[in-house]
């Protein structure tokens, strides 16, 4: 082994290094922001609504994004009427962003009960995800529907970026 092939394995090394920096950097976030149009809703948000067999749901969720890919888990905490103990219910989230639109499902972590849940939802002004959910009701035998509204919590908003043309 000679000095030029000890040289050339180092250069080569820095230019490997140098390059994976600058595309984390610079190329990655680039191109999620043309495959997802400049939005973000990576973060915590909540939503609570009222069923229709009257409980009361708190929801909370944790997105993480990646391209058009999502990611995440979801916990219900259902207050059923004439109860004071909550049903606590935790679920594993996957989806996709495209354009506008968030596709959600979410499946219970728990195997041994059944729960699968699906949202259709819009980013409205870049603070709100609006949609429709769909879910099986164990307890009324039939798969039920709802609007729901989701919010960010804590001070991030999604970002978005416009484009002029």
């Amino acid at each position: 082994m000679n000095i030029s092939d000890v040289l050339a394995g180092i250069i080569s090394g820095i230019l490997l290094t140098l390059g994976g920096f600058l595309a984390k950097k610079y190329f990655l976030p680039w191109l999620r922001n043309i495959l997802t149009d400049g939005l973000d809703i990576t973060g915590k948000w909540h939503c609570h609504f009222t069923s229709p067999a009257e409980s009361l749901h708190e929801i909370t969720m944790t997105i993480k994004h990646r391209g058009s890919k999502l990611s995440g888990d979801m916990v219900i905490i259902k207050y059923l009427l004439n109860t004071t103990i909550p049903e606590i219910k935790k679920y594993s989230v996957s989806g996709e962003l495209r354009t506008k639109l968030v596709i959600l499902n979410a499946h219970n972590i728990n195997k041994q009960t059944m729960g699968s849940h699906t949202e259709l939802l819009e980013i409205i002004d870049g603070k709100k995800l609006k949609g429709i959910g769909l879910w099986f009701s164990a307890a009324n035998k039939i798969i039920q529907s709802q609007q729901f509204e989701w919010n960010r919590i804590g001070e991030k908003e999604i970002h978005i970026e416009t484009k002029t043309t």
